[in-house]
């Protein structure tokens, strides 16, 4: 188990292959723990392992990968070859426990299955018998059968040795076409624009990414493409390479001859059966497996991207990793089903924000099935709902969308859409009042909030609450948001509720500038106005802050001028062009402001409310106080007030705050014309 297989080489310095066919592990020493064989160590693979060693104990594990490489994950390829990650950021580790142990063969192929025998052969010729195989073998790059396609300059891009050699070619490629318009496509493409290099997109349908998003979304996408300077060619396909040997062009299916150094397929994928055929199991476009994920042999699951149930297979991450966790429970001896998944993708694509979940077209048009589209061209915003009888069962979107986690979660459960908010998407291009939807602490227990490792709401709390560990811990345990990572914002604002408040930035300034402003209202109303010097001898006498002329006219234009300072913090707010500190930091000024403001106005007035339009000013002035006092409490405990209630109390008091301010410039400056005027 220790042989030694040759490591491919790669052109990249930085990709380094792993020597050893083997990893060598003592397993426990112990008859009863049963002997699990993976094959395939890919992110489905390893999430199988994880998810198989959370549920039973003391099991022996062999994971296979025949790649020369320890496991990374295949998604963020194309963030590896754009350069926003690095290698050491895609690899995936395995835990260690000490009942379950794991033996890894990387860098080795398994050749044969011998069912009769519960045993596989690896490429070395070593049998290895096992109780139970798992195959996660996953897919290949379908290349289409057209000449030339062996010549040098021709790449697809599916793995790690693929993303080597495009990073090595990338440097000396002037001209690049890539054919294939879906997502792996548009994000190679984009990647490989990067290097100065003139990039072409070649899409047989009528659009790109049509599997995602319908004509009117992808148009959004195909003009960002542009402006990137990625030219794209749809409804048209690749007839044959041209070159003697190296790439000099593509000739289209139209008869257009297009001149390149550099093709990349991305044209799709085919799945991985030649080890399940050789072994006799039923395959068709996937190994054919039923709803526990087990194939035609009892003791052999297929789960991923090789796997066909109900006659579908899936070419995305997440319904392999629920297969995974369902074939993990079955063989833990738990009654699990698997009945499909829904295809559901929120991510970046070429910069632009996309969003799909479910049907992307109503099937037939009619009150039975319907599409709702909020579109908004100039933001470059496009939306769209697909509803059947009342129920959400498919949701589009280009562009930012703060719907999309919460849509996403109602178009996999079916939920139904009520008419009030049908009503609201087609006015604002909402379903959720603003802020609800990403509130996820507002969400059912049951709501998907990762839907790539199919992790609730309701686990995440449990999880939390059970073992009081910080963000970092509750996702590794969870494995929230460490796949793709869409849903990191999600996971942190639910973590911040259930175990670690999220501390407001400068909240005992808001707190201790909240007291001060509300001791000093309490003052005026309970007090009452403060007493005047009894003689013209005392040696002190405060009321000439508010009797004498001089002493008012400073105190009148400092409570002007902090009253315009304090405004300032709105233009932070509202100008983007602002960068200077934080938001937090500006309103921490504020209310500092506000305090002296409060001060002044107390030096300046005795505390006497005045008469006529004065005392309208000074009401005014109160209430401005008072508000912003109270708005000041709830912003700094937010997190006691509960979610809801809370930003409830915050828009209440912050709206009111600015309400009362609007009347304040035209009552003093009134104020000021007529104390100079009489």
């Amino acid at each position: 188990m220790n042989a030694k297989v040759q490591a491919v080489p790669v052109s990249s310095p930085d990709l380094i292959p792993v020597s050893e066919c083997a990893e060598q592990v003592a397993f426990e020493d112990t008859q009863e723990a049963p002997h699990v064989i993976v094959v395939g160590a890919g992110p489905v693979g390893i999430r199988f392992v994880e998810e198989l060693m959370k549920r039973k104990r003391n099991v022996k594990i062999t994971l296979f990968g025949d790649e020369p490489w320890a496991p990374y994950n295949r998604v963020k390829l194309s963030c590896l070859l754009s350069g926003d990650v690095s290698l050491e950021e895609i690899e995936l580790t395995l835990p260690e426990s000490q009942e379950n142990r794991i033996l890894k063969h990387y860098n080795c192929r398994v050749e044969k299955i011998v069912r009769e025998e519960k045993v596989v052969i690896d490429e070395t010729g070593v049998a290895h018998s096992y109780d139970h195989l798992v195959l996660a073998t996953g897919s290949r790059p379908f290349v289409p059968n057209v000449s030339g396609r062996e010549i040098q300059g021709v790449f697809t891009f599916r793995s790690l040795g693929d993303t080597a050699s495009l990073l090595a070619r990338s440097a000396r490629s002037r001209h690049c076409l890539v054919v294939g318009g879906g997502l792996l496509g548009l994000e190679a493409a984009k990647a490989l624009g990067r290097s100065s290099t003139r990039v072409t997109v070649v899409q047989q349908g009528p659009f790109v990414m049509n599997r995602q998003l319908d004509q009117d979304g992808a148009h959004i996408l195909q003009k960002r493409l542009a402006e990137m300077g990625i030219e794209v060619l749809v409804g048209n396909g690749v007839r044959a390479i041209v070159g003697d040997r190296s790439v000099e062009g593509v000739t289209l299916r139209n008869g257009e001859l297009v001149a390149c150094d550099t093709v990349v397929f991305c044209a799709g994928i085919k799945a991985n059966l030649e080890l399940a055929r050789s072994a006799w199991l039923k395959v068709n476009q996937g190994i054919v497996v039923d709803d526990n994920l087990r194939t035609t042999d009892e003791s052999i699951f297929a789960i991923g991207e090789c796997a066909e149930h109900r006659g579908l297979t899936y070419g995305i991450v997440q319904p392999g990793f629920e297969q995974a966790s369902i074939a993990a429970e079955v063989l833990s001896g738990g009654h699990a089903t698997y009945l499909g998944s829904t295809s559901a993708t929120e991510l970046k694509v070429v910069g632009e924000s996309v969003f799909s979940a479910g049907q992307i077209e109503a099937e037939s048009r009619g009150l039975a099935e319907r599409q709702i589209v909020h579109k908004r061209p100039r933001k470059s915003s496009y939306r769209k709902l697909v509803l059947k009888k009342g129920h959400l069962v498919g949701a589009i979107g280009v562009g930012d969308w703060s719907d999309a986690p919460r849509l996403k979660e109602m178009v996999i459960n079916r939920k139904r859409l009520l008419p009030w908010q049908q009503v609201r998407f087609l006015l604002t291009g909402n379903v959720f009042p603003a802020g609800d939807s990403q509130d996820i602490r507002t969400w059912p227990d049951d709501a998907l909030i990762c839907n790539c490792r199919g992790v609730t709401k309701g686990e995440l709390v449990r999880v939390q609450g059970q073992t009081q560990c910080s963000l970092a811990q509750l996702k590794e345990t969870t494995g929230a948001s460490t796949v793709c990572g869409s849903c990191q914002p999600l996971v942190a604002s639910l973590y911040g509720e259930a175990g670690e408040p999220v501390k407001t930035p400068g909240q005992y300034s808001l707190l201790t500038a909240a007291a001060l402003s509300l001791c000093f209202v309490m003052a005026l109303v309970l007090i009452g106005p403060l007493p005047f010097s009894q003689s013209v001898q005392d040696p002190w006498p405060i009321d000439l802050l508010w009797t004498d002329g001089l002493y008012k006219q400073i105190s009148g234009f400092t409570l002007l001028g902090l009253s315009l300072l304090a405004l300032t913090v709105s233009l932070r707010k509202r100008i983007k062009r602002i960068q200077l500190w934080a938001f937090s930091s500006w309103r921490v000024v504020h209310v500092i402001l506000g305090v002296l403001m409060v001060l002044t106005l107390g030096m300046h007035t005795g505390l006497q409310s005045g008469s006529n339009l004065n005392q309208l000013l000074m009401i005014d002035f109160v209430a401005v106080i008072a508000a912003g006092a109270l708005a000041s409490v709830v912003i700094a405990k937010e997190s006691i007030f509960g979610s809801r209630f809370g930003k409830t109390l915050r828009s209440w008091w912050t709206w009111g705050h600015i309400l009362f301010m609007w009347p304040f410039p035209v009552l003093l400056l009134v104020h000021i014309v007529s104390v100079y005027y009489f």
